[in-house]
């Protein structure tokens, strides 16, 4: 292999570490453009979440004061029911007014008719009280169902707060994952293009010398191929003279009655002595 054939094969296998460099940057840029989008992407997201936890948070006072407050009027729906003596079914307590009034009204002597009058007055005492405990009783169950909507409430608006949470989580380690790797990548880049920069170089380099060597050989061709034009010239110019001189003498022996050869005769003929 000649010194211009080893230069040629030098600047191809540099040149093909240029193209692999260049082709793996574009790749790495790709990738790191999408790394970029990505992170983009999730923080948008992320966000998003933790825009909507800090509306649910929102809701979660809300109910929760909504939880106290009703935990506060059950707290004095049970008191109200423990200051209330234990008290008949007000129901009932009709039912046996209405009863007794009937039996008053149809069956009684006067004489039970008047104690009927006293243990209906009795019952009839005991209404209002009865009556007050039913209603707290039914005050109580409002309550206590309004409690139990406003808890349910509440856990409902919790348990959304922990999903949209985890969400928002997921997306913040998808995103810093994202970001890392884009980073890493820029830095891997950076190093990878100062490479491609000094691969760029020495491809200069190695062209440079490639044409530098091939523009000599060439020099170096074309001034031997001038210098064998001219050895010929200077040949061929000997070789006409000589002729020349040949075809005079010739002719000089011709003159003075010398018979001619062909040889004599062509050598007349090259100098151009005749015609």
């Amino acid at each position: 292999m000649s010194e211009l054939e080893k230069a040629k094969e030098d600047v191809e296998v540099v040149r093909k570490q240029v193209q692999s460099l260049v082709l793996k940057n574009k790749e790495a840029l790709a990738n790191m453009r999408e790394l970029y989008a990505t992170a983009k992407s999730e923080k948008e997201k992320r966000d998003g979440e933790n825009a909507k936890v800090k509306e649910l948070k929102g809701q979660k006072a809300k109910a929760e004061e909504a939880v106290a407050k009703a935990k506060e009027a059950m707290d004095k729906s049970d008191a109200a029911l423990k200051n209330l003596q234990e008290m008949d079914n007000p129901r009932e307590l009709k039912r046996q007014i209405e009863q007794l009034e009937w039996i008053q009204q149809t069956e009684a002597s006067p004489k039970e008719e008047k104690e009927l009058s006293k243990k209906i007055n009795d019952l009839r005492k005991k209404l209002p009280a009865a009556e007050e405990k039913s209603g707290a009783f039914a005050e109580r169950a409002k309550v206590r169902d309004e409690l139990r909507k406003a808890n349910a409430a509440a856990r409902e608006t919790r348990e959304k707060m922990r999903e949209t949470a985890k969400k928002s989580d997921e997306h913040h380690a998808t995103y810093v994952k994202a970001l890392k790797k884009a980073s890493a990548l820029q830095e891997k880049l950076s190093e990878a293009f100062k490479d491609l920069d000094q691969k760029r170089a020495l491809l200069k380099t190695e062209r440079d010398e490639f044409d530098q060597m091939r523009g000599e050989i060439r020099q170096q061709a074309k001034e031997e191929r001038e210098k064998e034009r001219k050895e010929q010239e200077s040949i061929e110019r000997r070789q006409k003279q000589k002729a020349t001189e040949m075809g005079k003498e010739a002719l000089e022996g011709f003159k003075k009655g010398k018979k001619l050869t062909l040889e004599d005769l062509q050598a007349i003929q090259e100098a151009g002595l005749v015609g």
